[in-house]
């Protein structure tokens, strides 16, 4: 069973605390696409720019309608990540509109490993004014070895500039309650939706941060 099924299961509301840590390696890009990649077959083109005030990645969208898009990532084993609830953030500006998500690789048996993608709940539309971006999610998956968060650029001829990206472990003042949605736990049926409500100290719900969790089989 996954293991925030178990939580649910067991009724936990959870608190989260946790010390300042960035998962991710070469977070401020000044040793350029270390430890960043740009695969071949992704769509867009992925280069750094060193500047006045400091580097930052400029990710251009390629390609027509639907398949205009640009996307970067960085691998991550899980090995070195012991939470099981983060927060990928970053500062961003441009144009057109930018998503962020990780690629899932998960391994069962001796089944192909194929990574999935979650992507966050919502696009946020580029300015040329430097704006916050953040995704939190968990993960459910006890067959998970491998994480990739990723930044994706949308929009035909569509430029995003990136810095200051952060993985960390989720910042919650109060409680975060998990809860499966729509009954989705019966018998030995996988978790395959989840949401996550934030509880202020005075145990009330803050509103526009609610997580639908969408996870595979």
């Amino acid at each position: 069973m996954k293991r925030i099924g178990l939580l649910l299961l067991l009724g936990v509301a959870v608190t989260v605390i946790s010390a300042q840590v960035n998962f991710l390696q070469n977070s401020d890009f000044t040793a350029g696409k270390s430890s960043w990649s740009k695969p071949a077959y992704y769509n867009g083109t992925f280069e750094i720019v060193s500047g006045a005030d400091g580097s930052f990645a400029r990710l251009k969208a390629s390609g027509k309608g639907k398949q205009a898009y640009g996307r970067f990532f960085q691998r991550l084993p899980l090995r070195l990540i012991p939470e099981r609830l983060l927060t990928f953030r970053a500062n961003v500006r441009g144009t057109g509109e930018l998503r962020l998500g990780f690629l899932e690789y998960s391994r069962k048996g001796n089944e192909k490993i194929t990574p999935a993608f979650r992507y966050s709940p919502a696009n946020t539309a580029l300015s040329d004014q430097w704006q916050p971006v953040s995704f939190t999610f968990p993960l459910p998956d006890v067959n998970t070895f491998q994480i990739a968060p990723f930044l994706e650029v949308q929009g035909e001829n569509a430029v995003a500039e990136i810095r200051d990206t952060v993985l960390e472990p989720a910042k919650i003042t109060g409680s975060l309650e998990l809860r499966p949605a729509h009954g989705v736990l019966s018998g030995k049926a996988p978790l395959t939706e989840l949401v996550a409500e934030y509880r202020s100290a005075d145990n009330k719900p803050e509103p526009g941060r609610e997580i639908l969790w969408s996870g595979s089989n």
